[in-house]
């Protein structure tokens, strides 16, 4: 499930772009890291939880876009990730997406002017906390999945992959409890994980505003980061929260 870069990224090759180390502690006792953008005045934050493989330090092609556009960004670093200690876990992974949650209302954003973007199994880790913090601003999914157990039966149908594996990720069972805006983005041609799963992922939603966003003729790795923050820019502007 998980593929670690356990190195600590080089900060320093990105301080023309105002990137900052911050360092959290969660419950469990880990101190981890991540990179932090602050937003301009009245600007929201983009909380981003990546992929599988990597580190946080990979994805900061990811925020050009969102910095230029006066956003904040803050790119989460998990445990036993880019230098950090610890073990990956669905859990574990959960823990520190609220101790990044609650660094950033402690210093001053508010739950409302919070954005959580999830890349692929990051996309778990997003829709669990909007449930846990249902007054972010937004939920943005990029190539969603059902559950991991899901995603793992399209390659390991002979094995009984729904009892075997722990970390589940079950998006599906979620969804419906997501009050928030919701943006779900997929390519396509995916490979690893289906669009179908984001289709129906949108279609169990119930949250009042919600829209689906399909790239043609691309799959998991190669959706264009331009194409891709410009329409979360405009959705976050224009999508207002509905109860």
């Amino acid at each position: 499930i998980f593929y670690p870069d356990t190195t600590s990224p080089d900060i320093t090759l990105f301080s023309t772009l105002g990137i900052e180390n911050i360092e959290v502690k969660t419950t469990d006792g880990l101190n981890i890291s991540g990179w932090w953008h602050k937003a301009k005045p009245n600007k929201p934050t983009i909380l981003f939880f990546h992929g599988n493989a990597g580190h946080h330090g990979h994805r900061v092609y990811n925020t050009q876009n969102y910095i230029e556009n006066g956003f904040g960004v803050l790119l989460a670093g998990y445990r036993g990730y880019g230098g950090n200690k610890g073990y990956p876990s669905e859990s574990g992974f959960y823990e520190d997406a609220r101790t990044y949650i609650k660094h950033l209302i402690k210093n001053g954003v508010a739950e409302q002017d919070i954005i959580l973007y999830g890349q692929s199994i990051g996309s778990g880790v997003a829709v669990q906390m909007a449930t846990e913090f249902p007054n972010v601003k937004a939920l943005i999914l990029e190539a969603p999945y059902t559950s991991l157990p899901d995603v793992a039966a399209r390659q390991y149908f002979f094995i009984p992959v729904h009892f075997l594996m722990k970390d589940k990720f079950d998006n599906l069972s979620k969804i419906q409890n997501v009050t928030a805006p919701l943006l779900i983005i997929h390519g396509t041609k995916d490979k690893i994980i289906p669009a179908t799963m984001s289709q129906t992922l949108f279609n169990t939603a119930t949250s009042l505003n919600k829209e689906i966003y399909l790239l043609k003729n691309h799959g998991h790795n190669d959706l264009p980061f331009k194409t891709l923050s410009s329409k979360v820019i405009s959705f976050t502007q224009t999508k207002k929260r509905t109860e």
